[in-house]
């Protein structure tokens, strides 16, 4: 059985990957979203995370089939909840300058996230679509914004404070999407896949089209 620290947090996992010809510590945490927590330490040694687009059981042996569905969860650099960023599965995050970092979550009985931490990347075996960086500048999250049926949709206003843009087309939704200014349409724009994501340098405002029968989640976070 795992051991559940009082986080609710399984700390018996970890394995080791080679990245860039050396050993790396790479550890699983997971994380179970049935407690509500605001601001909880969550103290680790590690340079990098990765959130699995998958969840699982909370006990061993792991299983590739999910036994707990992927819940809500974002963590802050201190224990103030300004500007928290979300835990998206898919994703990895950059924590370098972060000695610890702060969980929040409502509570969500039957979910969890599970977290990959290492000192170096963590890259293979597992792909992140998005890399995010903490390290600098103020990130700002919003929520998913609904991409409308056969239309263009605006997902992010003009901010001239933005440095970097992120937007994913979530793995759970069933069509791709194209992002660009208000013309965007059924051939026009940057095309993103369901659980691909695209990184802008813009400060102009954004649009997606969706050519799905119903409007589908959008995921959007602003570095500043």
């Amino acid at each position: 059985m795992s051991a559940l620290n009082q986080m609710g947090i399984d700390t018996t996992r970890g394995f080791l990957q080679s990245i860039a010809g050396q050993d790396a510590r790479l550890s699983v945490q997971d994380l179970d979203l049935s407690l509500a927590r605001t601001g909880l330490k969550f103290g680790l040694a590690a340079n990098f995370l990765f959130v699995d687009t998958i969840s699982y059981t909370l006990t061993l042996p792991p299983s590739r089939t999910p036994g707990l569905g992927t819940g809500v969860a974002f963590f802050t650099r201190s224990n103030i909840a300004d500007d928290p960023v979300r835990l998206v599965p898919g994703w990895s995050y950059d924590i370098t300058a972060t000695n610890d970092i702060f969980i929040w979550n409502t509570a969500q009985p039957g979910k969890m996230v599970r977290v990959y931490y290492s000192v170096g990347p963590v890259v293979a075996p597992f792909q992140a679509n998005t890399q995010v960086s903490v390290q600098g500048g103020d990130v700002v999250s919003s929520p998913d914004i609904s991409a409308l049926a056969a239309t263009a949709t605006q997902l992010i206003a003009t901010n001239f404070n933005r440095t970097e843009l992120v937007i994913q087309n979530p793995i759970t939704n069933a069509r791709e999407i194209r992002v660009g200014d208000a013309g965007v349409g059924v051939s026009e724009g940057a095309l993103i896949f369901p659980g691909e994501s695209l990184r802008l340098n813009t400060v102009d405002e954004v649009y997606a089209y969706s050519p799905h029968t119903s409007a589908m989640p959008i995921t959007t976070l602003e570095i500043e």
